[in-house]
C-alpha cells in the first residue's frame, strides 16, 4: 500500500466512532487521528501507526501482529486482555493508558516511557525493553548488503532498514533480521529485494515475509 503523503490520514481516522470487531489488518494508519473511538476485539496486525494520534481511544481484545507504533501518541487508550506478538514500540506516549491482562510475545519497547502504562512494566513477561536504539555489530558481507539494498528506492523510503533523518541503520529491526535468518539467507534474501520489490511498504514484517519467501531459492 502506498504511504499517506498527506498531513493527516483521513481515511483512517475516526472521532467518537464504534470500529468493534474490525479487521484493519495490513492498513496504513500513518499520520492518523483518532479519539474516543471503541477498536474492541479488532485485528490490526501488521499495521503502520507511524506519527498516529489514537488518544482515549479502547483496543481491549485487539490483536496487534507484526504492528509498527513509531513516534506515535496512544495517551488515555485502553489495551486490556490485547494480545501483541512481533509488535514494535518506539519513541511512543503511553501515559495513562491501560494494559492489564494484556499478553505480548516478542514485544520491542524502545525509548518508551513504561512508568506510565497500568498493567506493564520493564520486566513484564514478553516484553524486551531499550532504553535507546541499540548498537550492533556487523560482519563486513552483511554491510554492504545493507548498502546496496538501499538503492532500492522503496526499501529506503520504508526506514526498515535506514532512519531518513539519523541517517543511521535501524538497528533493532537489523537485529531482528539477523534474528530470523542465517547470514546467507539474509545476503540473498536483500539482494533479491533490491532487485524485485517495486511497491511502498512500511513494516518490517513485510520485508521478512518478502525474505522468508525467497530463502529457498538459494
Amino acid at each position: 500500500m502506498a504511504r499517506n503523503k498527506s498531513k493527516n490520514n483521513k481515511f483512517l481516522s475516526y472521532n467518537n466512532k464504534e470500529r468493534t470487531n474490525k479487521n484493519f489488518k495490513c492498513k496504513n494508519f500513518e499520520q492518523s487521528d483518532s479519539y474516543n473511538t471503541k477498536f474492541t476485539r479488532s485485528n490490526f496486525s501488521y499495521v503502520n501507526f507511524r506519527k498516529s494520534k489514537m488518544k482515549y481511544c479502547g483496543f481491549n481484545g485487539a490483536i496487534f501482529e507484526g504492528t509498527e507504533f513509531k513516534k506515535s501518541n496512544f495517551k488515555g487508550s485502553r489495551f486490556k486482555g490485547a494480545k501483541f506478538k512481533n509488535a514494535l514500540f518506539y519513541h511512543t506516549n503511553l501515559s495513562k493508558t491501560n494494559f492489564e491482562d494484556a499478553e505480548f510475545e516478542n514485544t520491542i519497547f524502545i525509548e518508551t516511557n513504561l512508568k506510565q502504562p497500568r498493567g506493564i512494566s520493564k520486566n513484564t513477561l514478553g516484553i524486551i525493553y531499550y532504553s535507546n536504539l541499540p548498537n550492533v555489530s556487523l560482519s563486513q558481507k552483511i554491510e554492504r548488503a545493507i548498502k546496496n539494498s538501499l538503492n532500492n528506492s522503496y526499501i529506503l523510503k520504508s526506514e526498515v532498514i535506514r532512519l531518513k533523518k539519523k541517517k543511521k541503520l535501524n538497528t533493532i529491526n537489523i537485529i531482528k533480521l539477523l534474528n530470523n535468518f542465517t547470514e546467507r539467507e539474509l545476503i540473498y534474501g536483500l539482494r533479491k529485494a533490491k532487485d524485485d520489490i517495486n511497491n511502498d511498504f512500511y513494516t518490517l514484517s513485510y520485508l521478512i515475509n518478502f525474505i522468508s519467501q525467497n530463502k529457498e531459492k538459494i
